[in-house]
């Protein structure tokens, strides 16, 4: 850029000054050549325009004259001339452009600017040196997309030029029902909801929010440069699961008094609250509590069941006698370690008698039954040891020359020897060769 009056060039004077010659008589009028940097700048000679530079002016009279130069785009130059006659005077001007006063902006700051290529800077910027003109103004961000302004500079008024600048992604506004669940966005955390997410890539992004107790929420979102997008994710609850055991096992189980089954029971599918949890067994008290579940809360509730009844314990001989309790099967006394049917049975245990008066029966074929009467009491066992008799009921008969005898079949050896018992008490051995004939005899 030019200087300013100093580095106008200014030449009075004299370089196509020609003095005339020794004794020459001067009769020619002043001249006065006028050139610019740029040239077809107008020329305006004592008010009247005169023509383009380069000019050069003949028939001016000698004298004080008023030169002005003017151009579009560049400041006027004044200029006081005195001429003299036959005096040859070069007026070189170097002209000044007229450069406007720009403020250059963008929204936001820190875009980096060029004017019609050249580089210029960032914003927030001030153009000082911009002749007049038609320009083209280039914003570049990183993260926003590019823009071109176009600016047009007439004189030395102030400019504001400002642009808003467009985001080269998209704005992700994101809140969840409940809030608080965490945000994930194309594998990146992005903090909890509610929450604004800048700096989407536009296109395909894949969105979950999570929140403990609830389904995972995803999407795949499409967004568009500069967008800004509101967006609502409903999560749905996981339902709580109650494992429900009793001891001892079996009881009835119920919960908000509906039936569920026999436990050991699993009831899932339930909603966050509280619920009232009943077991139920013969013979013992029912018992009831209540439960409060969260959201995908797993649970194990033990109901341990306490008897309101008592037990038996029940010794026989011999072993092998049936025993009814108020006219209910309730299990055979076995035999004891030694499997010896001459001795006491082993005991027999029966659970959840009911207290009271209660009715023994004790039944073994070939033998006499027996009803007894005990007092049963709450969770305490009462013993009972009882002997039953044996009926005679012959069940063989055996032909020996010796002749024909009835009677209860007690065992055989290896040898064919054969033991009948023919009377109460009276044991027979008959050997293998004298038995002609052996049969049972029917009931």
């Amino acid at each position: 850029m030019r200087t300013a009056v100093a580095a106008i060039l200014l030449s009075v004077g004299l370089a196509w000054l020609a003095a005339p010659a020794l004794g020459q008589v001067e009769t020619a009028g002043p001249q006065l050549r006028i050139t610019t940097d740029p040239d077809m700048a107008d020329v305006t000679f004592d008010g009247a325009l005169q023509g383009q530079t380069p000019l050069t002016l003949s028939d001016a009279a000698p004298g004080a004259h008023l030169v002005r130069i003017t151009k579009p785009g560049f400041r006027d130059i004044l200029r006081s001339v005195d001429l003299a006659p036959g005096q040859r005077i070069a007026l070189n001007l170097a002209m000044e452009p007229v450069t406007g006063l720009v403020l250059v902006h963008s929204k936001p700051s820190g875009a980096e600017v060029e004017i019609d290529g050249a580089h210029r800077g960032a914003t927030p910027l001030l153009l000082t040196d911009l002749p007049v003109g038609r320009y083209r103004v280039h914003f570049a961000l990183t993260g926003y997309l590019e823009r071109d302004v176009d600016l047009v500079i007439e004189d030395r008024t102030p400019l504001y030029l400002a642009t808003d600048l467009t985001s080269d992604s998209a704005t992700l506004t994101l809140n969840s029902t409940p809030p608080g669940a965490t945000v994930v966005l194309n594998g990146i955390a992005k903090g909890s909801t509610p929450c604004t997410i800048e700096r989407v890539p536009a296109g395909e992004s894949e969105l979950e929010v999570t929140l403990y107790g609830y389904h995972p929420f995803k999407r795949t979102i499409r967004l568009v440069a500069g967008q800004t997008e509101n967006m609502t994710a409903a999560l749905e609850g996981v339902p709580a699961t109650l494992n429900i055991i009793s001891v001892p096992p079996g009881a009835r189980i119920y919960l908000d008094d509906e039936y569920k089954g026999t436990a050991p029971v699993t009831v899932d599918d339930l909603g966050p609250g509280a619920y009232r949890l009943r077991a139920e067994q013969k013979g013992y008290d029912t018992l009831t509590r209540p439960v409060t579940l969260a959201r995908a809360q797993k649970r194990t509730e033990e109901m341990r069941l306490v008897s309101n009844a008592g037990s038996l314990e029940v010794m026989t001989h011999p072993p092998g006698v049936k025993v009814l309790v108020d006219g209910k099967d309730r299990g055979v006394t076995l035999a004891n370690d030694k499997n010896d049917e001459s001795l006491i049975s082993a005991p027999l245990k029966i659970d959840l008698v009911d207290v009271g008066e209660r009715k023994i029966q004790l039944v073994r074929e070939g033998f006499f039954g027996k009803t007894v009467t005990v007092t049963v009491k709450r969770q305490q066992t009462t013993p009972l040891q009882e002997s039953l008799k044996r009926r005679f009921i012959p069940d063989t008969e055996i032909k020996t020359p010796q002749g024909v005898f009835k009677g209860v079949f007690i065992d055989e050896d290896v040898a064919g020897k054969v033991r009948l018992e023919i009377r109460p008490g009276v044991i027979k051995s008959i050997k293998a060769d004298d038995i002609v004939s052996r049969e049972p005899i029917k009931k």
